[in-house]
C-alpha cells in the first residue's frame, strides 16, 4: 500500500533536483510529515529499495504507477486515478 507512495513521492523529489527546483518550504514540510508516517509503517530497508525505485522510474512509469494508487478513504482496493 505504501510502497507505491514512497516510489512516487522519490520520483517526484528526483525531478525537482533535477531540474534545480525546490518545493517551498510550506510544501515541504508537508511532505516530510507525509513521509515521516509512511517511513513508519515501512522497514528502513524497504523505504530505502523503494526510493531508490522510485528515483530511477521514468516520466511514463510514474504516471502509469499513479494511475494504480489506491484513493485513501474509499474502502475500494482497486479505485484508481481516471487520467486525463
Amino acid at each position: 500500500m505504501y510502497g507505491k507512495t514512497v516510489q512516487l513521492f522519490a520520483w517526484a523529489d528526483a525531478m525537482l533536483e533535477n531540474l534545480g527546483d525546490h518545493l517551498p518550504p510550506v510544501a515541504r514540510a508537508s511532505v516530510e510529515n507525509d513521509l515521516a508516517l509512511i517511513h513508519s509503517k515501512l522497514t528502513a530497508s524497504d523505504f530505502a529499495k523503494l526510493s531508490t525505485q522510485g528515483q530511477g522510474m521514468t516520466v511514463e512509469e510514474a504516471v502509469a504507477l499513479q494511475a494504480k494508487v489506491v484513493l485513501p478513504g474509499t474502502g475500494d482496493e482497486v479505485a484508481q486515478y481516471e487520467t486525463h
